[in-house]
């Protein structure tokens, strides 16, 4: 995880496929195996990882995730939503909500997006909700100036999701923009050029 926060991908995939053949039943390291090559943007290996684990396990909603963000990454939206449907339906936490809300903004589903938005305020009266993951559906959104704002929120709360923020496909729009570059460097992530 931390090789992949820091954006050395090579090496990361290395050290999970090592963690795989020292423990090949291990759910949790094939999802990190997918979560690995979506972050190296090796979007088919993740998803033909996220398949792999599904057949071990139908119901592992990790492996449903990184097969929807895949899928998202690869503009089959439809299937990507249908990934985070089941994930939302199998765990209906925060951060699973907020990649199917991200999923229907870029598919131009902005209502539902939107509807998912206030879906998360109504659970943040109940349980934690991140501000990153309210800052992820803005992004999908393409609300530049929200999405700024509730990664501040989510910097200020030291949200521990930032540290794959500069690796995250969901905020590439935002690379070139002088406040996330800045948001980046007081995280302690590179920057690059």
């Amino acid at each position: 995880m931390f090789l992949t926060a820091m954006n050395r991908r090579d090496e990361a995939i290395a050290e999970v496929r090592l963690a795989q053949q020292l423990d090949p039943a291990s759910l949790l390291i094939h999802a990190a195996s997918a979560r690995s090559y979506y972050n190296a943007q090796r979007y088919q290996d993740a998803i033909g990882q996220s398949l792999s684990t599904l057949e071990l396990d139908s119901l592992y909603s990790r492996a449903h995730y990184w097969l929807g963000m895949s899928y998202e990454q690869t503009s089959r939206l439809a299937d990507a939503i249908r990934e985070f449907e089941k994930t939302v339906h199998i765990t209906p936490v925060p951060m699973n909500v907020a990649a199917l809300g991200h999923a229907y903004a870029v598919a131009g589903q902005r209502a539902t997006a939107q509807r998912l938005l206030v879906q998360l305020q109504e659970l943040s009266r109940s349980t934690y909700v991140s501000p990153f993951d309210v800052a992820t559906i803005y992004a999908g959104l393409g609300d530049r100036s929200r999405t700024l704002e509730w990664l501040e929120k989510a910097y200020e709360g030291r949200v521990p999701s930032l540290v794959f923020l500069a690796v995250d496909p969901r905020f590439n729009d935002l690379q070139a923009d002088p406040q996330f570059r800045d948001l980046l460097r007081r995280i302690g992530l590179s920057v690059g050029s």
